[in-house]
């Protein structure tokens, strides 16, 4: 069974005033200040479509640079590298010759073995520091460019949410200050216990829902001189029915309804047989 109610919530009558005050602030404010936000985010619309292709280009130019180094085209990059070298060669050839020319072993075969050995770690090692200088720069190269199109991004972000802002600060205090109030119906499905109270309350006489349908694990326990018989039950759970989950002791309403119709209580629930057990005689 259902029934539906009618509720009614207002804020507290003094302060009704302040709270349509306040709203209609909110519009005047949102009025004013809205044109401006709207303006705003096309300015930085704008900027962002002046910003972001040279973002973009950074950034091919970033991914250039990466290409670059992964062909190795930076290991012969450096206009100075040559002369470096040179001189790198020159100082290794004298520091060699000099100890060997102590020993008195000055072209020897060992010397030319170690004079190369020497040479070629030397070049090695400039030639990495060079490369590595270079991967420097264009980690930084990358940053800057990948910093530069954060930015220009950062400008669309922002023109897509000023416009926003206004809307979203009005329709909060819209919100706040209804916080629920209006009114508001409710259908309710009843449980039983309270259906039953109320329909024997309207009866002006107390009876049980006594149908075998809302009964289980039923057991006949005695009999009356007409047939009548006496049972232990439960009331099912698996209905909606909210009665009591004890082990009772009664009728069966169909049996009543056969052997004693006149204590047959009304039908509810849309067909559930109900018993007045004080017209049983019990």
């Amino acid at each position: 069974m259902k029934s539906k109610t009618k509720t009614k919530n207002e804020p507290w009558k003094p302060a009704q005033g302040p709270i349509l005050a306040g709203l209609n602030a909110s519009v005047d404010t949102f009025n004013q200040q809205q044109p401006d936000l709207n303006r705003f985010g096309g300015l930085q619309r704008e900027a962002y479509g002046r910003i972001a292709p040279g973002a973009e280009q950074g950034i091919m130019g970033a991914q250039g640079l990466v290409n670059r180094n992964l062909s190795g085209a930076n290991l012969t990059g450096n206009p100075h590298l040559s002369g470096m070298l040179d001189r790198t060669r020159e100082s290794v050839i004298g520091n060699v010759n000099d100890q060997f020319g102590m020993a008195g072993r000055f072209g020897s075969g060992m010397h030319g073995a170690i004079l190369g050995r020497e040479i070629a770690a030397a070049e090695n090692q400039m030639r990495y520091g060079d490369y590595a200088q270079e991967r420097n720069y264009q980690q930084d190269a990358i940053g800057q460019a990948q910093s530069l199109m954060g930015g220009s991004q950062g400008l669309l972000n922002n023109a897509a949410e000023l416009p926003w802002i206004g809307v979203g600060a009005l329709n909060g205090n819209v919100r706040q200050a209804s916080n629920g109030y209006g009114t508001t119906t409710q259908a309710q499905k009843q449980p039983w216990g309270q259906m039953l109270l109320g329909a024997a309350a309207n009866a002006g006489q107390a009876f049980a829902a006594s149908d075998r349908r809302l009964k289980a694990n039923i057991v006949k326990v005695g009999e009356e001189a007409d047939g009548l018989g006496i049972y232990d039950f439960d009331y099912r759970q698996d209905m909606g029915v909210v009665l009591s989950p004890q082990r009772q002791r009664g009728v069966m309403a169909d049996e009543v309804a056969i052997l004693r119709p006149h204590a047959l209580g009304p039908v509810i629930n849309g067909g559930y047989l109900t018993v007045r057990y004080s017209e049983l005689g019990l």
